[in-house]
C-alpha cells in the first residue's frame, strides 16, 4: 500500500523497469511528503471495535476501511445483511463520536447491474443501509479497464447530504500510477 501511495503522488510507474533520474527524484518527494503525514495501516482489527480502538489510539484525523464487507460481527445476528447493516451504522457513529471522516469502501451487488442494469444508490452488496447511513455514495461507472492505456470513466455523486446528487463527473483511469484524474472541459 505504501508503494502505491509513492507512486500515485510521484506519477512515476511503479514497474521494476529501471526509472529515470526525474522518476527517482519524484518518488523520493512523495516518500518525503509521506513521512510529514504519517499513516498506519490496521491489517489485524476484524471488527468495527477494534478498528475504532485503533483509531483512538492513533488520533487518526481520517480513516479508510476496505472493505465493508471484510468486517465480521459480534456473530449473534441472525443474517449476514443484518451484520453489515450493523456494521455500516457504527462506523457511521463512530464518525460522528470521533469527528472524523470514514471512508467505507462496499461491494457493488451484482445482480443490480445484471442484464444492463445501473449501479445505484441501493447497490450496495449485502445492504441496503449502507445507502441509509452513508453522507455521501460515489461509485465509478465504467466499462472495462485497462491494464494499459488511460480509460475514459465517470464518477457519479448517488448521493450527498450536503450537496446536489444525481450527476457524473468526467474522468480518466490511468492504470500506471492506479488514479483517476478529472478531465478538464
Amino acid at each position: 500500500l505504501f508503494q502505491r501511495l509513492v507512486t500515485q503522488i510521484s506519477g512515476a510507474p511503479s514497474t521494476h523497469r529501471q526509472t529515470t533520474f526525474e522518476q527517482r527524484d519524484a518518488q523520493r518527494l512523495a516518500i518525503a511528503q509521506l513521512s510529514d503525514h504519517p499513516l498506519y495501516f490496521d491489517r489485524h482489527s476484524r471488527s468495527v471495535s477494534s478498528f475504532v480502538a485503533s483509531l483512538r489510539k492513533t488520533r487518526a484525523k481520517f480513516a479508510v476501511v476496505d472493505y465493508l464487507q471484510l468486517i465480521r460481527g459480534s456473530g449473534t445476528r441472525a443474517s449476514r445483511a443484518q451484520e453489515v447493516s450493523d456494521n455500516s451504522r457504527a462506523l457511521k457513529c463512530a464518525a460522528m463520536d470521533m469527528q472524523i471522516p470514514i471512508l467505507a469502501l462496499s461491494q457493488v451487488d451484482r445482480s443490480s447491474v445484471k442484464g444492463g442494469g445501473e449501479i445505484g444508490i441501493h447497490s450496495g452488496k449485502e445492504s441496503g443501509d449502507i445507502e441509509n447511513d452513508a453522507d455521501v455514495l460515489l461509485w465509478v461507472k465504467a466499462g472495462e479497464l485497462s491494464r494499459d492505456q488511460p480509460t475514459t470513466v465517470q464518477l457519479h455523486v448517488g448521493k450527498q447530504r450536503e450537496g446536489p446528487a444525481g450527476f457524473s463527473i468526467p474522468m480518466v483511469f490511468l492504470p500506471t500510477s492506479q488514479t483517476f484524474q478529472e478531465v478538464s472541459e
